[in-house]
């Protein structure tokens, strides 16, 4: 996971098709319009005390469904998509992991128990990945647009909601919790994808003032 959005020098008009879900107001600042920066199609909820919890299975099959719309119909066709961090994001990063941890929980579906030596294997890329995030990246991005801080706050209080999850696996081989980590991970790193790609794949403007 790299920190940087970066861009390579971009064609000369954008003809890609992106709806305004996908597309950032005229400055990301929140006191200035009502709409979510850079269009971010969740709402955070950056506490516990204001209401943060897991997220729903109902909840997690719209999120999926919006999620895979976006990535089909505006960030491939969006030419920034391969020129910033998001290609390497959602195509190689995250779908690692998702590939790494849904391999653990077919094989214990098929077998009946959970591969807790695997599991570990899995989570140890997963663990520096999240700690790069939590200490670097994430502040990183709230620092140059604090109207984003309650969502990467959210998503930082997603990591620890596994934590839980990631013992009862290890220390109980607990189908249950496996089951549980897989489906609030995916969720994660769907609504991670959402908030990142439409900050990124937004036309270029200032960070917030």
């Amino acid at each position: 996971m790299a920190s940087s959005s970066t861009e390579k020098k971009a064609p000369a008009a954008d003809n890609a098709s992106t709806t305004a879900a996908a597309k950032a107001p005229a400055t990301t600042s929140s006191s200035s319009s009502s709409s979510p920066p850079f269009g971010i199609p969740w709402e955070p909820t950056p506490t516990v005390a204001s209401g943060w919890r897991p997220t729903t299975k109902d909840e997690r099959e719209a999120t999926h469904a919006l999620h895979d719309r976006m990535l089909r119909e505006e960030w491939r066709p969006n030419y920034r998509y391969q020129m910033t961090m998001a290609y390497h994001l959602v195509e190689e990063v995250h779908q690692m992991f998702r590939d790494m941890f849904h391999r653990v929980r077919d094989a214990y579906r098929r077998d009946g128990s959970v591969d807790v030596r695997r599991f570990q294997q899995c989570l140890r890329s997963l663990e520096g990945h999240h700690r790069g995030e939590d200490e670097m990246f994430f502040p990183q991005i709230q620092r140059q647009y604090p109207s984003l801080k309650p969502y990467f706050a959210h998503l930082t209080l997603d990591h620890r909601h596994l934590h839980p999850l990631e013992r009862k696996v290890i220390d109980h081989g607990d189908g249950d919790a496996l089951e549980e980590f897989v489906s609030f991970l995916d969720d994660h790193l769907n609504r991670e994808e959402m908030a990142l790609c439409c900050m990124w794949l937004s036309p270029p403007q200032r960070a917030d003032e």
